[in-house]
């Protein structure tokens, strides 16, 4: 016979059994009788949580159907969620009700969903060096994030440029930096104009200002550019993108 489990979350009182329940990592781990229970007073499992959100989880849980309750929005439900390790549909109804809680700052969340396993670490790299920089009184920038082929890099660069030492030289010198982070896989993530978009707003909400700047060579290509007339004031050098850094907006 399942095992009826009793909880108080936040004051909310819910019944279910352990097997409704053990889909969830944070309930397997709470009821292994590995960790002390904290009890309310009528005896049920105490969890500090809004448990108003908790009933739209719960009945997900019971039935595998997920909406949204009038007067609750699909961000709060999602939170909480998150905190019990539960994996929500991410499946919204355009003849549903709840389409109204969805908004710009819900989708751009939901993409940023997608990247963050990559971008995460990009980020801890950044606010240690933004940290290291502000304690010099320094210009607040990260160093480069390039793909750590260098030679594939050499290669490309040797192909389209009309010049060899110096745009070569150049290169060298960012892959040699200390500061550079060769990873082909920070660098291919940040080398797409959207998800470089996706964590400025991202850290633009957690309230750092900056933005993700090209880093490269100058080069004269071997093809000059066409000009849109004889007067045309545009160089005859162009940009090669090895890598891309953080820079601090500041106050």
């Amino acid at each position: 016979m399942d095992e009826i489990v009793d909880l108080n979350i936040g004051g909310h009182q819910y019944t279910t059994t352990r097997q409704t329940l053990s889909s969830s990592e944070y309930f397997t781990t709470l009821l292994s009788g590995k960790f002390g229970l904290q009890r309310s007073k009528d005896g049920g499992i105490f969890i500090d949580r809004n448990g108003k959100y908790f009933e739209p989880i719960l009945d997900f849980l019971r039935s595998g159907e997920f909406s949204v309750p009038s007067g609750m929005t699909l961000r709060d439900i999602e939170r909480e969620a998150r905190f019990f390790q539960i994996q929500l549909p991410i499946v919204v109804h355009l003849n549903d009700a709840s389409t109204q809680f969805v908004d710009d700052e819900y989708l751009w969340e939901i993409a940023y969903r997608s990247i963050e396993a990559t971008s995460e670490p990009i980020l801890t790299i950044v606010m240690n060096e933004f940290q290291a920089c502000a304690r010099k009184a320094a210009p607040i920038r990260s160093g480069v994030f390039a793909s750590d082929n260098q030679q594939q890099m050499e290669e490309n660069l040797i192909r389209i440029t009309s010049e060899q030492s110096y745009p070569l030289l150049n290169l060298n010198s960012i892959f040699k930096a200390t500061s550079t982070v060769l990873n082909t896989s920070y660098f291919h993530l940040l080398h797409q104009p959207f998800y470089r978009k996706l964590i400025e707003k991202q850290c633009q909400k957690r309230g750092i200002s900056l933005y993700i700047e090209e880093a490269g060579v100058m080069y004269t290509p071997k093809i000059p550019k066409k000009r849109s007339s004889p007067h045309d004031p545009s160089s005859d050098e162009d940009f090669f993108i090895v890598g891309y850094t953080f820079v601090h907006k500041g106050p």
